[in-house]
Parts: structure tokens; C-alpha cells; sequence
């Protein structure tokens, strides 16, 4: 049962976690012993409640003028602070299995393609545009984010991240990964894929696989898919193959680690969009300014994150009308990133992601293109 479950029923348990007073209609209280003497009453249940409030027969005791369940009385005894620890210690005292919410979560499942978010179902396992970095390279990004927040509307609200080949016990992602070892001594990770979703104000969601060799054998595992915010971590379904008791290879609190590192990468990934290095670069006014050049766009599809501003000959930022302004297009959707705009009074907002093109309504129409930053630029 969850938790609140298991206090509505500890509280009605009551009797069963002090021994009974000398009337036996009640329990001794633990505070100031009454109920011991002989057909002395201590503790008993409040008539006309039906939440189990108790109170101590003894005037002079704290728990005869508070009142509480039994709960608050075992707090007050053992002086616990926190509620939560309170109910899971008392919960264990009266044999309660209390299957928390990662455990609730814990379902056996193959892949991410079709996952259920509230009521809508999503698709993990869909094209998006990728970031592909060493172990070193993305731990740069996780350690940037650590000090940045969850902004309101990112630059990137759909993305993947791929880190695959070598993963070093010097990085931090590395050394997670690498804590398989502790479960199966033959187990060895080789690559991290994570699929990043905001589909709301300062959140978003995540999907990860664990590329892993056992024994003889090659596999792609999906973890979990998780709900990430600032300061909470909500699984939405976690595999259980990877947590079995016996044959798995992540606790809980690794994955909950793994998020805190997915999270930072997140908030690194943003900042880096948001303040990605400006390029100036010289445009004759009597050619077209195409953004989609082969200066900007190549082979593979790599798209290196700068800001380019056009300037003419002597120094004036050249600004091209919606129409008219030479551009060409070559692909029936794309991509728009999100990006800050500065509104007429001098107001700054920030415009979400979003998809242009005659075919936008459809997915499987959109190219991938991979994220590379400035500093990273492949040769």
C-alpha cells in the first residue's frame, strides 16, 4: 500500500503499538505512564471522531491537552522530526509493506514508444535532434547547469542525448554507469541514451536506456522515464529489470542519481543555447543572406550553435524582411529553436521551440540534425 494508506492504517492499529492499560479499554502512555496502576485507564480514542484521536486521561500530561493519533504520540515520544520517517518506522513495527512510489512505478516494458503521461500517451523512441558527446564532454555541460535553474520556456524543449563508446571511471557519468558493478561483477556499461521532453513551465521528462555487456552479451535497457523538476524527481515508469531485487543492476537511488546528473545536463544544454558565442560576419547588401548555405549546413547535418550577424560594409547590422529576403528553403519542415525576443516596449520574451514548414504537422517528416557546440566543432 502507499503511504497514506498505510498511516489510515496504523492509526487504527493504535492498540497494537503500546501494551494495554489496566482497564483495558486504552494503552499506558508512554509519556507519563498512566493506565499502569490497577483499573487505572491511560490512552484511549476520542468518542465522536473518526480519525483515531487519542488523548491521555491525566490532566497534567502534554498529550492530554494536545490530543493526536498515534503517530504524533510515538514523534513526541522518540522525539522523530519527520512525519514520513515516523509512519515508515511504525509501518515496519506492524508488519505494513509500504510500496513507495518508485515501486509503484515498476512495470516490466521494452521501450519508450508509447508511455503514459497523465492521460496522453507520448513517444520516447520518435526522431529529435541529438547532441552525440564523449563521457568528458557531457560531464562539462552536467557541471555548467549545476549552478543554472529550470527556465520557464527553453531554447530546446525536445532533444537526445547520446554518449556511446568509452565511458571513463574518471567522469562522473562514467562512475555512475559503472556502479553496475556492485550488482553483476560481469556487467560493463558502454553508453548513455537520454531523451529529453518540457512539456510544461520548469519541467520536463526524460527517458533513459543504459547501453550494458553481460557475460557474452550486448543489450540496450530501458531505465525509466522520469518527471524532473527543480527540486522533485516523480518516476513515471521505471523497468523492472533493471531494479529486480536479484538480477538487476540499478537501485532507486541510482537512478535518482543518474536524474540529478540528467537534470544538470539539461539546465547546461539551455544555458549554452541561450548564450551561445555571436559570429559577425560581412554581407554584401546586393546578395542574399541564406541561412541555409552550405556555410551553415553540411553533409551530415551538423548544426554548430553561434549566433551570426550580418552586418554591410560599413559596420550597420543588416535586417531582412519576412518576405522577400532571398531565402530558400529546401526541406518541407524544420525546426525553429527557442530564443529570446524584445518586444516594442522594450520587454524581453521568450518564444518556445516550434516547428515551420508545409509538413509540421507531421513527425516523422523532420529531420534530425545534430547539436554541436562552437568549442566542439568536429573536423
Amino acid at each position: 500500500m502507499d503511504k497514506i494508506t498505510a498511516r489510515k492504517e496504523i492509526e487504527a492499529r493504535w492498540k497494537e503499538l503500546y501494551p494495554i492499560d489496566k482497564s483495558g479499554k486504552g494503552i499506558i502512555c508512554p509519556l507519563c505512564g498512566c493506565g499502569s496502576k490497577q483499573n487505572e485507564e491511560g490512552i484511549s480514542e476520542a468518542s465522536g471522531t473518526k480519525h483515531h484521536l487519542l488523548r491521555c486521561r491525566n490532566p497534567e500530561c502534554f498529550f492530554s491537552r494536545s490530543g493526536g493519533s498515534v503517530i504524533a504520540l510515538f514523534m513526541r515520544e522518540q522525539g522523530v522530526k519527520h512525519f514520513r520517517n515516523a509512519v515508515t518506522i511504525l509501518a515496519e513495527k506492524l508488519n505494513i509493506k509500504i510500496y513507495e512510489e518508485w515501486e509503484l512505478s515498476t512495470k516490466a516494458f521494452n521501450d519508450f514508444s508509447s508511455v503514459q503521461i497523465h492521460q496522453d500517451y507520448y513517444d520516447f523512441e520518435s526522431p529529435a535532434d541529438y547532441f552525440k558527446l564523449s563521457d568528458y564532454l557531457a560531464d562539462k555541460l552536467s557541471k555548467k547547469g549545476e549552478s543554472e535553474s529550470l527556465i520557464e520556456s527553453p531554447s530546446l524543449s525536445s532533444f537526445r542525448l547520446e554518449i556511446y563508446g568509452n565511458l571513463h571511471q574518471d567522469s562522473q557519468i562514467g562512475s555512475m554507469l559503472r556502479n553496475v558493478n556492485r550488482y553483476r561483477e560481469e556487467a560493463e556499461p558502454y553508453g548513455l541514451f537520454a531523451r529529453f521532453l518540457s512539456l510544461s513551465a520548469r519541467t520536463f521528462y526524460v527517458a533513459m536506456t543504459v547501453c550494458l555487456t553481460d557475460k557474452d552479451w550486448a543489450f540496450e535497457m530501458p531505465v525509466a522515464v522520469l518527471e524532473i523538476g527543480q527540486n522533485f524527481f516523480i518516476p513515471i515508469c521505471v523497468n523492472e529489470r533493471a531494479v529486480d531485487h536479484y538480477t538487476g543492476y540499478f537501485t532507486f537511488d541510482d537512478i535518482k542519481n543518474l536524474a540529478i546528473w540528467l537534470r544538470n545536463f539539461w539546465c547546461g544544454v539551455q544555458f549554452e543555447m541561450i548564450n551561445r558565442p555571436e559570429e559577425i560576419r560581412i554581407i554584401e547588401q546586393k546578395e542574399s543572406f541564406l541561412w541555409n548555405s552550405e556555410t551553415y549546413q553540411d553533409k551530415d547535418h551538423i548544426v554548430f550553435v553561434k549566433h551570426v550577424i550580418p552586418i554591410d560594409e560599413n559596420g550597420n547590422v543588416i535586417r531582412y524582411k519576412s518576405s522577400g529576403s532571398g531565402r530558400d528553403y529546401h526541406t518541407s519542415v524544420w525546426g525553429v529553436r527557442g530564443h529570446p525576443r524584445t518586444l516594442p516596449n522594450g520587454r524581453i520574451t521568450m518564444v518556445r521551440p516550434y516547428f515551420k514548414g508545409k509538413n509540421r504537422s507531421n513527425p516523422n517528416a523532420l529531420r534530425e540534425k545534430e547539436y554541436c557546440f562552437v568549442e566542439e566543432k568536429k573536423e
